[in-house]
């Protein structure tokens, strides 16, 4: 069974001092600088506010961070700040963002603006790695921060987006995934869903507290992993309600409670690794 990619940690960015917020100026100071309500084409901008079904006009800047920007976000040590963007409707339904390079590569932004987050009390709500892309999304008291990083060959292009916190009143469900970097994501059951010995792991995924899973490669045959798996469940105390064997895949399934357990082994064909996908689903 093959999950569906959506969307990688590299290890964590050395530690470095905060430099001062960026200025912040006056509403009356960025528009003389800049188009309200136009991008470069000349047409009309206009957004949905989170809060409600009213649009508002689009204020634009080049390298100075919107009036009521939250000063404790900062741009990233050393990275040059870019366009930056603010909604004119009232103050507690505007939307704010602010794009900006750096060398730092996609997992570094994301540590970053991770460590901040938890530092602050904020919830994860998506985050999504792989080696060359940081896309996650926190919800914290009074904003709602995304983050999403697209590492180039030189340069990563970084875009932050501060939105009302109309989010955390919906309650969403937590949605984390890595891809292909041989790490899992925060919070995954890893008692309940076990790497196997040294396969390489290439998904992981984790939605809200009820669903996990994931994907990994061995060169080890299906026999050997079967045998692996059968015993570690068996040790864990869980009942198993099915084991189907063929010639190229073998299908386990555990319950418990309301709690389900599934364990894939695929043969990988002509290629030299075969196959493994472990879910777990806890039905409310």
């Amino acid at each position: 069974m093959s999950l569906l990619v959506l969307g990688g940690c590299p290890a964590k960015a050395p530690q470095t001092k905060d430099p001062p917020p960026a200025p912040v100026r006056s509403t009356e100071e960025v528009f003389s600088e800049t188009t309200i309500g136009e991008n470069p084409s000349g047409e009309t901008t206009t957004i949905t506010n989170m809060g409600g079904d009213e649009s508002a006009d689009v204020v634009t800047a080049q390298g100075v961070l919107p009036e009521g920007w939250p000063e404790e976000i900062l741009i990233y040590p050393g990275a040059i700040l870019g366009k930056t963007t603010m909604t004119t409707g009232a103050p507690e339904t505007r939307q704010y963002t602010a794009a900006f390079t750096t060398e730092a590569t996609a997992g570094e932004i994301n540590d970053y603006y991770r460590d901040f987050a938890e530092n602050k009390g904020g919830i994860l709500g998506e985050y999504t790695l792989k080696k060359d892309r940081a896309s996650c999304a926190y919800f914290l008291p009074y904003y709602r921060l995304s983050v999403d990083a697209n590492q180039l060959v030189s340069t990563t292009e970084v875009m932050l987006m501060v939105s009302p916190p109309l989010a955390l009143e919906l309650s969403p469900p937590m949605m984390a995934q890595t891809i292909d970097l041989d790490v899992l994501p925060p919070n995954f059951p890893e008692e309940l869903l076990p790497r196997y010995q040294d396969a390489r792991i290439v998904n992981g995924f984790v939605k809200g507290k009820n669903f996990a899973a994931m994907e990994m490669l061995t060169t080890d045959d299906l026999p050997t992993v079967a045998a692996y798996y059968r015993e570690y469940y068996k040790n864990l105390g869980w009942p198993q309600t099915d084991d189907l064997e063929k010639d190229i895949v073998v299908t386990m399934r555990y319950e418990s409670g309301n709690e389900r357990i599934t364990v894939n082994i695929g043969s990988g064909g002509s290629q030299p690794e075969n196959h493994i996908s472990l879910s777990w689903l806890k039905e409310d």
